[in-house]
């Protein structure tokens, strides 16, 4: 009788069976990847970038085939889309449409776009914030094909009205004069207002945070109380007056209220703790949400994260608090027991 194979002496038999294993493995390890590459590229929008040169080619060909026109014939009549607004909206449907089949017009009294998320780094001066902005232009001429003369335009004006029934909207340019646009289709993306949510003071008193003109002003809000409490202590002012000018309350618990008091944080440790070395350790830094925990919309672990780390770093989080007034003097934090107590500052920021 012929003996059966042990398991080390299997030979051909095992060694086909493990190629045949890794052979498997291979394919769905390249199966898996190609989907996360796909779904990265269409959850991304890379997809339409590598789309929109193929769909051009195409709708170029078709044309030229049909044969219907000369080369020097004029183009089709294109539905006439305007959009309002440079944010995140509007640069996402722009990046979507196809330029060649729709005449394009942009509406914005703002040149640019600009990487929301940044605008606490440029507050600090951790970023330029000229690496955050992006023209508008720059997106136009990219959409741009002269084969199918395509030539998306931006109109710096500022929408007052808009007619429904006439397909009509009336604009303001920055110098006054008067501008109507006809349309077919209308995208509204103009974003919204910071909102001071009707509390007493905020909009003399305080700093929003939701433009790069707010940043800005913000960064040179910051380094120049540092100026003054540095010069006014040497001066021999009284300690709580440069304790005033050190003491910054961020407004808001959220994604930018929480990012803002990072940054704010790491500048304290590294370039306020170098340049200003006489007032470093003055510097205080108080954070307020009125909800009971930072970062409502993540998950509760990412949110006790987030308050412990700027915990460990100094700052003074307050939850459950809010702010019933901003004075001069600085804001009104009344707490979930109903005391109320004044936290001098410099100013209060208030992302919006």
């Amino acid at each position: 009788a012929t003996p059966r194979p042990g398991p080390f002496n299997r030979g051909p038999a095992l060694g086909a069976s493990l190629v045949r294993m890794l052979r498997r493995l291979a394919l769905a390890g390249g199966v898996a990847a190609t989907s996360y590459v796909a779904l990265d590229a269409l959850v991304n929008d890379d997809l339409d970038e590598w789309t929109r040169p193929l769909s051009r080619r195409l709708s170029a060909s078709a044309r030229a085939a049909s044969g219907s026109r000369g080369a020097d014939a004029p183009p089709p009549e294109r539905e006439r889309v305007v959009v309002l607004g440079t944010g995140w909206a509007a640069i996402s449907f722009m990046r979507k449409l196809d330029p060649g089949q729709y005449d394009l017009t942009i509406v914005s009294p703002r040149p640019y776009f600009f990487y929301t998320p940044l605008l606490a780094s440029a507050s600090t001066g951790t970023v330029s914030l000229r690496n955050v902005l992006e023209p508008v232009r720059a997106f136009t001429a990219r959409l741009a094909d002269p084969r199918t003369r395509c030539e998306p335009r931006y109109v710096q004006a500022s929408c007052e009205d808009v007619d429904p029934a006439g397909k009509v909207v009336h604009c303001r340019l920055s110098g006054g004069e008067s501008l109507s646009l006809r349309y077919d289709h209308l995208v509204v993306a103009v974003g919204a207002r910071a909102s001071s949510y009707g509390t007493p003071g905020v909009e003399t008193n305080a700093h929003f945070l939701q433009e790069p003109a707010h940043a800005a002003r913000l960064k040179a809000h910051l380094f120049g109380a540092l100026e003054r409490a540095s010069a006014l202590r040497l001066a021999g002012a009284p300690p709580r007056e440069v304790d005033r000018l050190l003491h910054v309350v961020v407004v808001g618990g959220g994604p930018t209220g929480v990012e803002l008091t990072a940054e704010l944080s790491d500048l304290v440790r590294t370039d306020v703790a170098r340049r200003f070395p006489e007032v470093a350790g003055r510097v205080r830094l108080t954070l307020v949400e009125q909800l009971p925990r930072l970062l409502a919309g993540f998950h509760p672990d990412m949110s006790a994260y987030a308050a412990d780390h700027l915990r460990g770093r100094g700052v003074d989080v307050r939850l459950g608090a809010r702010v019933v007034e901003v004075t001069p003097d600085g804001p009104v934090v009344q707490e979930q027991a109903g005391a109320r107590a004044r936290q001098p500052g410099a100013g209060a920021g208030q992302p919006g």
